[in-house]
């Protein structure tokens, strides 16, 4: 993890995230300098994990890159 350049209120890491069976999107990240940084994004917004702009925007992203996102039956 580093200081962005172009100010002090913005870091760059690496994240890596994906969907669960449970169908929450997990983000995890091993230079965020947090031990053990993960967090989950669900697209119910009334959950306390929930951000459905956030959750849709990254389901995108997984899906653009071929990855599973299939929705349960």
């Amino acid at each position: 993890m580093e200081l962005s350049q172009k100010g002090k209120r913005s870091v760059k890491m690496t994240v890596t995230f994906w969907m669960s069976p449970d169908e929450a999107i997990h983000l995890t990240s091993r230079d965020s300098g947090i031990q053990n940084f993960h967090v989950a994004v669900r697209e119910e917004g009334t959950k306390p994990s929930g951000h459905p702009y956030l959750y849709r925007r990254l389901r995108a992203c997984l899906e653009k890159v071929g990855a599973s996102v299939a929705i349960k039956a």
